[in-house]
């Protein structure tokens, strides 16, 4: 039941994405929109009409978004000029850094809203685990390309690779 759920939402977001792109792409291809200005505005617009209406409908507005960037890098950015591109491209990846580092600020003062209760049991095992399967990953995967290296890795540096990151 679940799977199909989440199938249908799957499928039904990447519908209405893509449809509603290929309408904005054929909109851009004849009618030669110069401004960089409009061209921002439709980009972004499409993006939060189609987030509204796939949550209106009740699909995935996260998947949607995320294939409408996709489906409009592909099919509706080349069919702007190229200050438009390159202003757009600007802007946007301005945009997702501001509300990324935006996000990670609200993580981090939410951190602080918490009464936190510290289990050192759960703590010493979490980090025994991941030891574990740290070195289960580390061992085997550069012995494995100490046979395809010239100057293999020796151990001491494997181990050091293994408590504090790669040394490669």
């Amino acid at each position: 039941m679940f799977f199909r759920l989440f199938l249908a939402k799957f499928i039904g977001s990447f519908l209405v994405a893509i449809l509603l792109v290929a309408v904005v792409a054929k909109f851009l291809k004849h009618n030669h929109v110069e401004q960089t200005y409009l061209v921002l505005a439709i980009f972004t617009s499409t993006a939060y009409i189609i987030y509204n209406l796939c949550e209106g409908i009740y699909l995935s507005g996260i998947l949607g978004v995320f294939f409408c960037g996709m489906a409009l890098k592909h099919y509706a950015f080349y069919n702007v000029s190229h200050e438009a591109q390159h202003t757009s491209e600007h802007f946007l990846k301005t945009l997702a850094f501001m509300t990324e580092s935006l996000i990670y600020l609200f993580l981090g003062m939410s951190f602080f809203d918490y009464v936190l209760q510290w289990d050192a049991v759960f703590i010493l095992w979490a980090c025994a685990l991941c030891l574990i399967g740290r070195a289960l990953n580390v061992f085997p995967l550069v012995n494995f390309t100490n046979m395809f290296r010239v100057k293999k890795v020796t151990f001491p540096f494997q181990v050091f690779d293994l408590f504090f990151g790669s040394c490669l």
